[in-house]
């Protein structure tokens, strides 16, 4: 009896540990300082800011996008959505921003970040609670983990090492889908790490859920960061970007939205037809 009493108090201890981390009461959505972030322990032999940049947890992967040089007062992150596959994500061949970056390419360090669970080819699985195909819509506990602050603190400390490293004038962030989601979470989480947050795509959700949604971030963003939403007019979430926006407007944040034509893909919406140029403007 002691025994099996034994293994089940380990049990609880384990469940609660597990609870305790998903960081999804009403306290965890408080803002922080960036500089907090620096306070925070890191782990990741393979760290170069070029292809490996650390995190509590460990590795978040990256692949830049042209010449890298700390003299350049740009850094440009792009994070895209959910990828479903088993197979590596050959982002750079999927979704190329080089013409767009071509005209500033002198003036931006520019990445693509895989965002947690996810992996690149030729790059080692960005670290996670799970891996990008078992972050399943269908199943809450993942959708606590994608939208909430367990992915949203691994890349805002990624974000925060590269910022610190690279010491830009501006950190400018490109989110897709997914991507932006945690973007418009960490606009308002931590205020002032992100300079610019360019949302295509953005499931921006204004309702209350069992997860971590935009309504609750809108008010701590600072009047200085930058928000610029790109929605393809046929895009499925195009109601709920614009119901985002026009309480961003009524809070009085520095936002403006889009509708350009496209679908709900990178290619579609970022670099093609009208959504193109004004990435490329965005970007000056």
């Amino acid at each position: 009896m002691k025994k099996i009493l034994g293994i089940l108090f380990i049990g609880l201890l384990w469940c609660n540990a597990v609870i305790a981390v998903t960081f999804n009461e009403e306290k965890d959505k408080l803002p922080i300082t960036p500089e907090s972030i620096g306070e925070w322990d890191y782990t990741c032999k393979k760290e170069d800011f070029i292809k490996y940049v650390a995190t509590i947890e460990g590795c978040i992967a990256l692949i830049k996008l042209g010449k890298i040089d700390k003299s350049k007062k740009k850094l440009v992150v792009f994070m895209g959505g959910d990828y479903k596959g088993k197979s590596d994500y050959p982002v750079k061949k999927n979704e190329n921003f080089t013409k767009a970056i071509k005209e500033e390419k002198d003036n931006i360090n520019f990445f693509y970040l895989a965002r947690p669970g996810h992996k690149f080819v030729g790059r080692t699985r960005s670290v996670g609670k799970y891996k990008n195909y078992e972050i399943l819509n269908k199943k809450i506990e993942r959708v606590v983990f994608k939208k909430g602050w367990e992915m949203g603190r691994l890349i805002s400390q990624a974000l925060y090492r590269l910022k610190e490293y690279y010491k830009p004038d501006e950190l400018i962030v490109i989110g897709f889908s997914g991507g932006s989601i945690n973007i418009s979470v960490i606009v308002g989480k931590v205020p002032g790490l992100i300079d610019k947050g360019i949302m295509g795509g953005c499931d921006c959700q204004m309702q209350r859920r069992q997860y971590w949604t935009q309504r609750d971030f809108i008010k701590t963003i600072p009047p200085e960061t930058e928000l610029i939403l790109i929605t393809g007019k046929d895009d499925e979430y195009i109601n709920r970007n614009t119901h985002y926006v026009r309480e961003a407007k009524k809070q009085g944040k520095n936002v403006e939205h889009h509708i350009v034509t496209g679908e709900h893909s990178v290619k579609s919406t970022l670099l093609k037809n009208e959504g193109f140029e004004i990435l490329k403007e965005a970007l000056k």
